[in-house]
């Protein structure tokens, strides 16, 4: 052996001084006391050969141990000092996480022609075996297989070791399922560094090596490297082979000529596993998860609070699903071209981590035809020996996987949308719920989490979409509570009990409330009421609690709203948006010694076989749909009237503004005839109908990230193997950025995929800005005349600064300042209305910035609360104007030459604050735009419009015919005369801004307000704060 191992004092002290006996077939030690006899042959790769020997004669008689033999000229004598070296080092008998991950060096000698280091036998193998044998390895076990292999790496990280030949053939098999245990090997390439750059050896093996790897540049790489081998060792447990088989594919990947092969992974595992491997075999090795982040991972960590409901319908329906189709005379043979099938494993244990453990997989089959039913009855769940037969429902499983134990709590949170669900879900569990804080719903499936607050009971809390969701219609929504109530109480899961959560800010009950609540009534029945609990929230925003009280009592008073049920056992108690709030009304629940009582609808629909129509919920539902119908019915016979004057005034404006009511109208009536027809639908019917939508949600996100994968391979151009040219353009990143420097993050904004606002940062700076993109494809492009409007105006207060404008691809980006909610925004927040001192302020600074807007020759056209945002930070008492796309130069900026007047214009934005002559098609100028903010001066002050949700002839006519006075009755005379002046002003005129302004200030004055800049937002932060 080469003398510079032996010169290595740490090495040397690992020494075995070992003399051969019986021509090589057996070694013995000088003294006698050990005498090893060579078994058989274990493998043999590229520099040596491994060997099994037994102890004949000696203190470790029976004993078994691997050694390896490594000739001398396979390799330099560095090479075989840096391998002695890594095994000493990860052989440490002090350190115990060092015995669990690796395979132990018990020392080494050598003769003239070979090394010998020799380990511990293990004896099952290695990883290989198995996945030759069984694959692809179910993704539970793939997951603790890969957990325990990070950890290792993360070990070597530390200790500035790379490992450089991470495969399955070198982690060796300890203990195989269902308790698998498993150790790295073979530290052949293994190196030590100073933790950041490595050598540029082309070192690894086919399959699992990183693609910097392969460079013919000099450059150096990382310990990254062991990290894309992790993901491709995650990749083969699941799949049966590695994704780059061959150098040339990888080659070709890195170059951007082949598409990752995600098909495989994707086809038989969850989105945690397939969302692992991307980020650990991602090109570039900076992008990729650190070790560190790849044992905090989901799929590792297996830590999930949150059970996705398509995730639950997947593994709770699929066997119901089966014995469906198999019931039918048509179905016995079902094409898996169709059907979903599922693999899936997965806990719900009887303690709290146990619970939380996970693993699904989703599976879409082809090719051949197969009995989906056999399948499914010998589907293995939770233990491997255990089969369960979907003809025979048994109490303590959820058919799929899932096994509730019977002690588990289940309590349910209902309401319209903003009542505050998932607020009170996030305020009693660990999970990252999403909360809405607008007017958008959150919440668009039945969600389950895990509560593990309460101590030897698992509790989980259900959340559901409220009826007046804003994606979806009623029908939509008591389908979705329908299917996932049915499949529960199939499968034996009764709820303990209901929070039905109601704002006490509701002046009140809105028509969507009580449509809510009756659906509630029927879909609970008489029975469950009395594990019900009726609770109010948001008493924290309140000025009055008094108010609030009496709110309380009327609900608890009338019977169309909570009396009835009060009656019947429901208890009306409060929450305070506080943990400690909703976990004392979740133990009310938990401490209860009452038993779980079905839901009105789920004996309906399981016990009695009824469909949705012929449920007490689903009759409510259809009376109310019936309403609806014979509402728009009579609006469109009256719109049939409104169409023969407009025709024979030969209006066409008019006709045509008809024309696109009627077909709204007759599009409804279409939607709630459809929505009655649904309604027929049977439990076993929506099964199958919810199946098909999470196969086509699963489908679109294959697409999307096709689509996704295909735009950053047209970002990125990596060179293999030629090294880069220097005088050559830095290359681009995975990331989606505009103008080099700005990262695009989430969507904050925008009502479609072709126009849309998104969260950007300053890849240099760190600088958060708000990115606007708009497609080619864009109907009506507006960027491109938005963008040079905001440079007209750079440098003005309340005008955010532009940062970029530009083309990338196949979009339109405007770069510009981040700001903060806009005033409709905050308009909600402070209970739907603004006080007099905070209308006052806003209305200052906003006559303000129409004049400096004014003066850059352009009027905005579309003036709204939702154009006018505040700032942030030292700005954030500051009003913003954005959205310049609908703006107008009104004169030449040289010449001063005002734009003609003209008639027949067609009426741009948003007609509830259009003016009177916007309405009528004349041309608008600076007084319109003065006029609009007349209009949302009243909106703030009454929190609604007189013309609210009315169409754009009849705000006209209201307009037209209510008179100022009349409009801002209730309210101080200035603003009825703000507005006549506004409306008084001739086409071509300038406004007097500053007269405008002192008819508020001197208001503001008489009113004894401070200019403090204490809006009334900033009043109900403080209050949160204080409750909180």
């Amino acid at each position: 052996m080469a003398s510079d191992v032996m010169n290595y004092s740490a090495i040397e002290e690992w020494r075995l001084k070992y003399e051969e006996v019986e021509g090589g077939r057996m070694h013995s030690s000088p003294d006698g006391r050990n005498i090893w006899r060579t078994v058989r042959t274990l493998g043999k790769g590229s520099f040596g050969t491994v060997c099994l020997e037994e102890c004949t004669s000696g203190p470790q008689h029976k004993t078994l141990r691997a050694v390896k033999a490594i000739a001398n000229h396979s390799l330099t004598g560095q090479a075989k000092q840096r391998e002695v070296h890594a095994m000493i080092t990860f052989s440490d008998k002090q350190i115990r996480e060092y015995q669990e991950h690796f395979v132990q060096c018990s020392g080494w000698f050598k003769d003239d022609g070979h090394l010998y280091i020799a380990m511990e036998f293990v004896p099952h193998g290695n990883l290989q075996d198995y996945i030759n044998t069984k694959q692809p390895i179910p993704e539970a076990d793939a997951a603790v297989i890969t957990a325990q292999v990070a950890q290792a790496l993360q070990y070597m990280h530390q200790k500035s070791f790379v490992h450089r030949d991470l495969k399955p053939l070198n982690i060796l098999v300890h203990n195989p399922a269902p308790e698998w245990h498993v150790k790295i090997s073979d530290f052949g390439l293994a190196k030590n560094t100073d933790g950041s750059l490595l050598a540029t050896q082309n070192v690894g093996s086919h399959g699992y090596v990183a693609p910097e790897v392969l460079r013919r540049s000099k450059s150096s790489y990382t310990a990254a490297v062991d990290v894309w081998s992790l993901g491709a060792i995650a990749y083969c447990l699941r799949t049966g082979s590695p994704p780059f088989p061959d150098v040339y594919k990888l080659v070709d990947y890195a170059n951007g000529r082949r598409k990752f092969p995600h098909l495989s992974i994707d086809k038989s595992s969850g989105y945690f596993c397939v969302d692992f491997v991307i980020n650990t075999m991602r090109v570039e090795a900076q992008k990729r998860l650190t070790i560190e982040q790849c044992i905090a991972h989901d799929w590792l960590s297996r830590s999930h609070d949150i059970v996705d409901e398509s995730v639950f319908f997947c593994c709770v329906s699929m066997t119901r699903r089966a014995n469906i189709l198999s019931s039918s005379d048509t179905a016995s043979e079902v094409n898996r071209d169709s059907v979903f099938d599922i693999d899936a494993k997965g806990t719900w244990g009887s303690t709290s981590t146990e619970a939380t453990k996970m693993s699904s997989t989703y599976q879409f089959s082809s090719g051949e035809k197969t009995n989906l039913h056999d399948k499914m009855s010998s589907m293995t769940i939770r233990d491997p020996s255990v089969t369960v037969n979907a003809n025979e429902p048994t109490a303590d499983y959820i058919r799929g996987g899932f096994r509730p134990h019977k002690s588990d709590i289940f309590i349910a949170l209902m309401g319209v949308t903003g009542a505050g669900k998932s607020t009170f879900i996030s305020k009693c569990t660990d999970a990252e719920v999403e909360i809405g804080h607008g007017l958008e719903s959150c919440t668009r499936d039945v969600r389950i989490y895990h509560c593990s607050r309460f101590t030897g009971v698992n509790v989980y809390l259900i959340d559901t979409p409220g009826f007046d969701d804003t994606n979806r219609s009623d029908k939509e929504v008591l389908q979705e509570l329908a299917t996932w109530l049915g499949s529960s109480y199939q499968e034996h899961i009764t709820l303990k009990g209901i929070i039905y959560l109601h704002r006490i800010t509701d002046v009140r009950m809105q028509g969507s409330a009580r449509r809510n609540l009756m659906i509630f009534k029927r879909l609970c029945g008489p029975d469950a009421l009395k594990n019900v609990i009726l609770a109010t929230t948001r008493w924290e925003q309140l000025n009055d609690e008094e108010v609030g009280r009496k709110r309380e009592q009327e609900l608890m008073q009338i019977d169309g709203h909570w009396g009835w049920m009060k009656q019947r056992g429901s208890q009306v108690l409060r929450h305070y948006d506080t943990s400690k709030s909703a976990m004392a009304l979740l133990d009310i629940f938990v401490m209860s010694p009452s038993h779980p009582i079905p839901l009105q609808i789920q004996t309906e629909m399981v016990d009695n076989q009824r469909t949705l129509e012929q449920t007490g919920a689903g009759q409510e539902l259809e009376r109310a749909i019936a309403e609806e119908r014979e509402r728009s019915s009579k609006a469109l016979e009256e719109l049939k009237s409104e169409m023969r004057e407009a025709q024979a005034a030969r209006d066409k404006e008019a006709a045509e503004m008809i024309r696109q009511t009627q077909e709204e109208l007759t599009d409804k009536i279409r939607r709630l005839e459809a929505d009655r027809e649904d309604l027929k639908m049977s439990l076993d019917t929506m099964y199958m109908a919810r199946i098909d939508e999470l196969e086509r949600r699963i489908k679109n996100q294959e697409r999307k990230d096709e689509e996704r994968k295909d735009q950053e391979r047209k970002d990125q151009e990596l060179t293999f193997p030629e090294p880069p040219d220097p005088k050559s353009p830095p290359q681009r990143q995975f990331e989606i950025r505009v103008g080099e420097i700005f990262r695009i993050g989430r969507k904050i904004g925008g009502s479609s995929l072709d126009s849309a606002v998104y969260y950007g940062t300053n890849i240099l700076s760190g600088a958060e800005v708000a990115i606007k993109l708009e497609t080619d494809t864009t109907r009506l492009r507006k960027l491109h005349r938005e963008a040079p409007v905001y440079k007209t105006l750079a440098g003005g207060v309340g005008v955010p600064h532009v940062h970029w404008s530009g083309t990338e691809l196949d979009r339109t980006a405007l770069v510009l300042d981040m700001l903060g909610p806009s005033l409709e925004d905050l308009l909600q927040f402070c209970n739907g209305k603004f006080s007099l001192k905070t209308t006052l302020l806003l209305t200052d600074q906003l006559l303000s910035r129409l004049e400096y807007i004014h003066s850059k020759s352009i009027i905005h056209r579309n003036i709204s609360p939702e154009v006018c945002l505040m700032g942030i930070g030292n700005g954030e008492d500051q009003v913003h104007v954005i959205d310049y796309s609908l703006s107008k130069k009104y004169r030449d900026p040289a010449t001063h030459v005002h734009i003609p007047y003209r008639e027949n214009k067609k009426l741009y934005g948003d007609p509830r604050y259009a003016s009177i002559n916007a309405h009528l098609g004349v041309e608008k100028s600076r007084r319109d735009d003065l006029e609009s903010l007349g209009y949302m001066l009243l909106y703030f002050l009454r929190g609604n419009l007189p013309w609210q949700g009315r169409s754009a002839s009849t705000i006209q006519e209201t307009k037209l015919s209510t008179p100022t006075e009349v409009l801002y009755r209730g309210f101080p005379k200035e603003f009825a005369t703000y507005m006549n002046h506004v409306r008084s002003l001739p086409f071509h005129h300038h406004p007097d801004y500053s007269y405008l302004r002192k008819i508020f200030r001197d208001l503001f004055a008489s009113e004894g307000f401070q200019y403090d800049y204490v809006f009334d937002w900033t009043v109900h932060k403080y209050a949160q704060a204080n409750s909180n």
